[in-house]
């Protein structure tokens, strides 16, 4: 590891001398509400008072004597106390025109090295109040901002924004922090932080709660938590959101909204590990593109919600999964205790021309405690009022498979254009328990209607205890976290659970790279799995490469299973998860099988399952390094220019987009060598049991194999080699990899394992 930080560093060292790495001077300055002074120097002896001498101004006679210009890479440390000085940016109307602030910037432009900061400084705990009489903290037409550590109380909204505002800003990072009381009008959008024309922004370890309009006297909520106008590429994570008890009909906010949606077909909206609680209206809004609502626990509040706000709105590629709900005495039931669907078709475009499309509702816990439910509020809500037209098109977008659904008081109802059923919208659907739901309409054929139990719902502890019938749902789903190499089914004749700390040279003939190692905590479940780290630029982070039956060499059988063996046929299997907010696609060389057919690597075929490129989907790319006579013409490994290449064919699930980000996902492929001179070899593989694509007219060998001494299939390589280099710095995480002459299934532990490919 010295070698590798000395390489970056003398790297770094010559760029900096040819001018092509610009480090910026970096400087600290210092605001202390109590000990300060505004006509000190901004350094920890002698801080400023407020904001005044560091913000942005309209006008350069509009600046206070002691005013510094930001620059990129400098930090804002703020002390201990309330920090309350109202400031303005000035305007066309004078100094005290433009809105009033704690702290305004605009048009302050970083980049990866050098990002601007505002920040607690070690130990302090800064609040920034400004008492009713303007925002908080607001940060405009920029770039590269980290804001942390800093509470904002009692802003008032004189337009729209929030108590933090963030306004066409781009690579912002906002965490540690607390926002809450904010006020305003309801119909400017008030919101506890609002984020409008945003890009690659984080928000998340903060808490946002009891931003709403205080005046407000209508009878849906009064504002928002967090609110998302345009934009793209933002994650919101492990935060705290929520409204404080008592609360009333008209005296609560929603928790998330995405109001107009991007107009980036490829930006993402990821939803995940928050806590919701007590929310009125809904939890989420959201009209955009690429939501990925998952692993969040919601406490008392109302529902999930894909509509259309009066403005852009795009519902495609929309995942709502591994949620757990629970509703009950505090729950203000507005719509929907689940999730609730209202699909339109009213912003087609050419980015955007099926849309609604792939609507996906799977694996989440709804625990209900309502004692009726209506044709505007089932516990799940598609289409409340809709036309035929457009229920024949919703219809077919609509996955909603393993959910947990349950009430103790009356049996569940699930809607699909119920609330008009039979009037002058339309006549399509209507109202269905789950059996009927099931067998009508195909929804939730693998749910179920059963207790989840939870470990004790007094103390809002959510997780399922054992025995429970929901045990691979919910937040708290356990993901087949119990799987070990000893439940492999029939077949296998390799496994690697990875759960031994023993090198990986013990079993694999190479294992390359220090980046792709196992590591406690990174597997499924939890457990122990391997941990591939991409630095900015890294093009291979390791690989394992593990042979099995007859190899051309000592070196390549070195730990070969089975090594006497022959093998025309072979399923193989791994497990595979990127860290939440992954960005690029995957990177293209995933995993291989493979004949190595002499002693110099040349091969005889390669299974090749690649990735497509920024879509993250996986592609079978068949090749053969022998002519359709039998005569091995490769030499060497990748000798990609001898090689015949058999087509390829792309799956169907973007597995490695940035919106599937954070979940696991299990790829199992079949590889079978062609009959003696025949074109009948197979290629097929699946995710998580999901046929993806196959082909079943392979001429990988031609006659090659008639001769005894030939080899067949013997390695399979997983990789990690990223052609055009990771975009930026990530993880990625596999674990359970198993090697069989028979189908293994998603679910390892199971002798009953049925599979279906194209003809089938």
């Amino acid at each position: 590891m010295k070698h590798s930080i000395i390489k970056k560093l003398t790297i770094l060292h010559f760029l900096f001398l040819m001018g092509i790495v610009n480090v910026m001077a970096q400087t600290s300055y210092y605001i202390d509400p109590n000990n300060g002074s505004d006509t000190n120097t901004g350094t920890l002896a002698n801080p400023w008072k407020s904001f005044k001498n560091i913000n942005t101004y309209y006008n350069s006679s509009f600046k206070p004597a002691n005013w510094q210009e930001l620059n990129p890479g400098d930090t804002i440390y703020l002390m201990d106390g309330v920090h309350n000085t109202i400031t303005n940016p000035g305007g066309s109307g004078g100094a005290t025109d433009g809105g009033s602030y704690i702290g305004y910037f605009r048009s302050k432009d970083g980049d990866t090295s050098n990002w601007f900061s505002i920040k607690a400084h070690p130990g302090a705990s800064p609040i920034l109040d400004p008492q009713g009489a303007g925002m908080g903290l607001k940060v405009q037409q920029s770039s590269y901002w980290d804001i942390s550590g800093i509470s904002v109380r009692n802003s008032y909204l004189e337009g729209e924004g929030g108590g933090i505002t963030l306004d066409a800003i781009s690579n912002a990072k906002v965490y540690d922090v607390e926002v809450y009381d904010t006020d305003g009008l309801v119909m400017n959008n008030i919101s506890g932080l609002k984020c409008g024309g945003c890009y690659e922004i984080e928000i998340f370890n903060s808490s946002f709660y009891d931003n709403f309009d205080r005046s407000y006297t209508g009878i849906e909520s009064a504002g928002t938590n967090l609110s998302f106008f345009r934009g793209g590429n933002i994650s919101v994570h492990d935060n705290e959101i929520y409204n404080s008890i008592p609360i009333t009909n008209n005296k609560t906010a929603k928790g998330i909204k995405y109001k107009h949606a991007s107009s980036d077909p490829n930006a993402y909206f990821n939803v995940y590990n928050n806590t919701f609680k007590n929310l009125r209206q809904t939890v989420l809004q959201t009209g955009t593109a690429n939501t990925h609502f998952h692993h969040n626990v919601i406490i008392d509040s109302d529902g999930i919600i894909s509509i259309d706000f009066g403005g852009p709105t795009h519902q495609v590629n929309q995942i709502f999964e591994y949620n757990t709900i629970y509703s009950s005495i505090h729950s203000l039931n507005w719509r929907t205790s689940g999730f609730l669907v209202n699909p339109t078709t009213a912003w087609r475009d050419a980015d955007f021309p099926n849309d609604p499309e792939n609507i996906v509702i799977r694996n989440n816990i709804i625990y209900d405690i309502r004692t009726s439910y209506g044709g505007e509020n089932g516990i799940i809500d598609i289409g409340t009022y809709m036309s035929d037209d457009l229920y024949n098109k919703i219809y077919p977008e609509l996955t909603i498979e393993n959910n947990c659904y349950y009430n103790p008081n009356i049996p569940v109802q699930l809607n699909i254009g119920a609330a008009n059923n039979g009037g002058s919208s339309g006549v399509l659907g209507g109202a269905y328990s789950l059996t009927q739901w099931q067998q009508d309409l195909g929804f939730d054929i693998n749910s179920v209607e059963a207790d989840p139990m939870f470990e004790n719902i007094a103390n809002e502890q959510f997780q399922l205890i054992s025995g429970s019938p929901c045990a691979n749902m919910g937040a708290y789903a356990t993901e087949n976290n119990n799987f070990t190499c000893a439940d492999a089914p029939a077949g296998t004749f390799f496994c690697d659970d990875f759960e031994t700390t023993a090198p990986l040279s013990d079993r694999y003939f190479e294992a390359s790279s220090t980046n792709f190692q196992p590591t406690d905590g990174v597997g499924r479940g939890g457990s122990r799995g391997l941990r591939a780290v991409f630095d900015v630029g890294t093009v291979n982070a390791g690989s394992i490469k593990k042979s099995f039956g007859r190899t051309p060499s000592s070196y390549i059988g070195n730990h070969a299973a089975n090594p006497t063996q022959d093998y025309d046929e072979i399923y193989w299997r791994i497990d595979v998860r990127t860290q939440p907010g992954w960005q690029g696609g995957g990177g293209s060389k995933f995993a291989r099988a493979t004949t190595f057919a002499a002693s110099d690597w040349s091969q005889g075929m390669i299974a090749h399952l690649w990735s497509d490129g920024p879509s993250g989907r996986l592609s079978t790319v068949p090749a053969s390094g022998i002519d359709t006579d039998g005569n091995l013409v490769a030499t060497g490994y990748n000798d990609f220019p001898n090689l015949r290449w058999l087509g390829n064919k792309t799956g169907d699930l973007d597995l490695f987009s940035t919106e599937n980000s954070g979940t696991w996902f299990c790829i199992e492929a079949r590889v079978k060598l062609n009959t003696s001179g025949n074109s009948d070899g197979v290629f097929e593989f699946w995710i998580d049991g999901v046929f993806q694509k196959g082909s079943y007219d392979l001429n990988w060998h031609g006659t090659w194999n008639d001769d005894p001494e030939n080899f067949k299939i013997n390695a399979i390589l997983i990789e990690n080699y990223w052609n055009a280099g990771s975009p930026v710095a990530q993880e990625r995480y596999m674990d359970n990899f198993i090697i069989s002459t028979s189908p293994i299934g998603c679910d390892a532990s199971s002798s009953d394992l049925i599979f279906t490919n194209g003809f089938e």
